[in-house]
């Protein structure tokens, strides 16, 4: 679908792969990596994908928004629940696709990137793959290292939408411990990373320990299925 999105609007090359995802599974698993992949593979390819990004976000419009809403709904993520803006359950949105993304930013990812040029995708993130020394040797380690580094930046908003406020911070606070422990190269950073990955566990009648209450929302994200972001960047410095 998206081989064609030079030949159509961003909005509904969103909805078109969102549609095709569903006739083959129907669990969302795409949503967030078709968001972020249709405008970028709107840029011309003689542009890079900093310097064109501008110019196809931009040029968003209220029918892209509305093909977008249609996607989402078709798409049914979890925890999407509702907003006093930008609320995709609502029959109709309120502004380009640019604009209701940007309403949304202060609590999904993935509309902050529509609100910033694509920032931490196409600068923050890439920096971080580029000055791994552990890239080309180990991209997978690589993708590790770059998803721990923006859950202890920035936390993560599917968590937080997903589960709770709560989970979204524990996880980020074992993303951070996980960095300062030396991880890959020390054995402390070795084992917080299995912390991470499974909740404490402790004895029976024991004072209760902090956890995540969704036991499999850490795994999922960091082992399962990378955040859509951090695959998006995988594709982006390739």
């Amino acid at each position: 679908e998206f081989r064609r999105v030079l030949f159509r609007s961003v909005g509904k090359s969103i909805l078109e792969s969102v549609k095709a995802t569903r006739n083959v599974c129907e669990h969302n698993t795409n949503l967030g990596i078709i968001l972020l992949l249709a405008p970028l593979t709107a840029v011309p390819t003689d542009v890079s994908l900093p310097e064109g990004i501008e110019a196809v976000l931009s040029g968003l419009t209220r029918d892209d928004a509305e093909h977008t809403y249609e996607a989402i709904r078709l798409a049914q993520p979890r925890g999407l629940g509702t907003a006093d803006s930008a609320d995709v359950t609502a029959s109709s949105p309120d502004g380009t696709l640019a604009e209701v993304m940007s309403q949304a930013a202060d609590r999904d990812a993935v509309a902050r990137q529509y609100a910033s040029n694509f920032k931490t995708v196409l600068h923050d993130a890439v920096a971080i793959l580029n000055a791994s020394s552990r890239f080309k040797e180990d991209w997978e380690q690589a993708i590790i290292y770059l998803q721990l580094k923006l859950i202890a930046r920035d936390g993560d908003t599917d968590i937080a939408r997903k589960c709770n406020s709560i989970d979204a911070h524990e996880s980020k606070r074992r993303a951070m411990s996980v960095l300062r422990a030396g991880w890959p190269m020390t054995m402390e950073g070795r084992s917080r990373i299995r912390e991470f990955d499974f909740p404490p566990r402790r004895a029976p009648g024991a004072s209760p320990v902090p956890a995540l209450t969704s036991r499999n929302a850490c795994k999922v994200y960091m082992f399962g299925f990378p955040h859509s972001l951090v695959l998006i960047v995988f594709v982006c410095v390739q």
